[in-house]
């Protein structure tokens, strides 16, 4: 209907016109348009109670039920949500509460539509299932009808079949392996049998084999899961395999079987037993490119009490004096040629000085930058690429650290780059395999921990936040893990872990002090120092 106004009856300023004919078809109009159609404003209907739920399947520890989806009003619409429960007695609405919840985060299909859900880690014996429906005030369906299965559980956990080694000191393996479930890959299994020996581990030599205690309890499937096997001996094979079994002791196939050797662990220096107790020890250590010979400082010498460099082959031997400096000669850095030796020495103009010379006795050396009278030079480090050398300078004011920087500089000529300017003093730095970024160990945040930051500059990243001090880091060849040193089990030890900080590794246990990591450039080894009784040398931890 239009509703008809006709203009020439509105006078500005005077009554409007209006007869009163229109007037009551002005208000039939408006009761047409009224919206009847709104629902009343309390919702009291249920969704209809479920008449058909069924098992569809019973397999293992797991039952698959089937239904059909009510509505939000009795068989109308859809409702907001279920709630499945599970008993190993009767389900009534009177014990409805204290039900095992199986599922309350399915969410409904419309109405008429057949639901499926799979319920898993279910014990063996007899289980009752019931189901509700509700819609968003919520109103709740009456319960549904009960059905009910008996299970027995005869499908063991798949069989774990990437067993691999992370971590080997001289005394243990780490491992690591993807949890399986409890049937198959569904659902948790109950624990891990994990075993070791020194023969090759088979079904028939399982019962022989060694049991590992303090196995972690399995993660849902899929997990990656870590142990590590320790009392072990020094430089010996030995097997490794595993079982998983679920609750209802059904065991899985062996897993892979792996065979590694423990480390081996050397002595490498002899200190002298000179009569200064300041010439007994090893300072800084570096292995060289092609894994045969170890740079390091050392003041072997009576009135050397800073050190020199020397070097020695990763099989023992002498060691060969590199240099005589007046002062001290320190942190030897090879060059990835390995034919140079980067070092500080301040020699005769009494200013630390970072010095390239050839990595033979008496060899020729070149300046290639110096500090002021009031700056420490530490820790220069040459890039994978050979371009440039990475160094820490610490600047002091009456005997008080004002600041401790990271620079690099360029070989071909250039001023030196600042890269972090720090306040904390700088213990350790190594550039990352690919030249990107510089680890360095700060107490820039109170403890002294492993940070990174890129070798051009920019925002540094903690990588270790233990409240022990952590030190010393170097990297891998490989890049994928940093080696340090820390005083987390309240004596310094070497330690490993992967190159954004996670996994950390206990790798030595000696009864010195162990400090100054170098990687081989296999990866299959690390040099370090171990002080013991004021005399500190350097030993050797390699595996295959």
């Amino acid at each position: 209907m239009t509703l008809g106004i006709d203009r020439d009856e509105i006078v500005l300023g005077a009554p409007m016109k209006i007869s009163s004919f229109s007037i009551c078809v002005l208000l039939i109009s408006l009761a047409t348009c009224t919206d009847d159609s709104t629902k009343p404003a309390t919702d009291s209907t249920p969704p209809a109670a479920i008449d058909d739920l069924a098992i569809q399947d019973s397999t293992g520890n797991a039952v698959t039920l089937t239904w059909t989806a009510p509505g939000d009003d009795g068989t109308e619409d859809q409702a907001a949500r279920y709630d499945l429960r599970c008993s190993m007695s009767l389900l009534t609405e009177e014990g409805w509460d204290t039900a095992t919840v199986a599922d309350s985060s399915l969410v409904p299909r419309a109405a008429g539509l057949v639901e499926t859900l799979t319920v898993v880690d279910l014990n063996d014996g007899t289980w009752y299932f019931g189901l509700k429906a509700a819609d968003e005030v919520p109103n709740w369906s009456a319960i549904s009808n009960v059905v009910s299965t008996t299970l027995l559980d005869t499908i063991p956990p798949d069989q774990v079949t990437d067993l691999a080694v992370v971590s080997v000191t001289a005394s243990s393996v780490g491992l690591s392996w993807t949890t399986p479930g409890d049937d198959g890959q569904i659902g948790v299994a109950s624990e891990y049998d994990f075993r070791y020996a020194l023969v090759p581990i088979t079904e028939e030599t399982w019962d022989s084999a060694l049991r590992v205690q303090d196995v972690p309890v399995p993660s849902p499937a899929g997990t990656a899961e870590f142990s590590t096997v320790t009392g072990l001996e020094q430089d010996t094979g030995y097997f490794f395999a595993l079982k998983t079994i679920d609750n209802a002791d059904n065991e899985s196939t062996l897993s892979n079987v792996l065979s590694h050797s423990t480390a081996s662990l050397e002595q490498l220096t002899f200190s002298p037993a000179c009569e200064s107790p300041a010439c007994r020890t090893v300072l800084e250590a570096d292995w060289s490119p092609d894994g045969l010979t170890i740079a390091f400082s050392a003041p072997w010498e009576e009135g050397f009490v800073h050190g020199e460099l020397y070097l020695i082959s990763v099989d023992g031997g002498s060691a060969v004096r590199l240099t005589d400096e007046p002062d001290y000669a320190r942190f030897p850095s090879w060059s990835p040629d390995g034919t140079q030796l980067v070092f500080v020495s301040p020699r005769a103009i009494n200013i630390d000085t970072i010095w390239i010379m050839d990595a033979v006795s008496g060899g020729s050396s070149t300046a290639v930058v110096s500090g002021s009278s009031s700056e420490t030079l530490a820790g220069c480090v040459w890039s994978p690429d050979g371009s440039r050398i990475a160094y820490s300078v610490t600047a002091w004011f009456a005997q008080t650290i004002v600041a401790c920087d990271i620079y690099t500089i360029d070989l071909q000529g250039g001023n030196p780059n600042l890269v972090l300017h720090d306040t904390e003093w700088i213990i350790g730095l190594d550039w990352s395999p690919d030249g990107s970024q510089i680890v360095f160990s700060s107490a820039r945040r109170g403890n002294y921990d492993i940070w990174v930051v890129p070798a051009t500059g920019g925002t540094p990243v903690r990588l270790t936040s233990d409240p022990a001090d952590d030190s010393s880091p170097v990297w891998s060849p490989d890049g994928n893990r940093i080696a340090f040193a820390s005083l987390r089990t309240g004596n310094s030890e070497i330690w490993l872990m992967s190159s954004t900080g996670e996994d950390p590794t206990q790798l030595t246990f000696g009864p010195g002090s162990e400090d100054g990591p170098s990687w081989s450039p296999d990866g299959k080894g690390i040099a370090f120092r171990s002080l013991q009784d004021y005399i500190g040398d350097i030993w050797l931890l390699r595996w295959d």
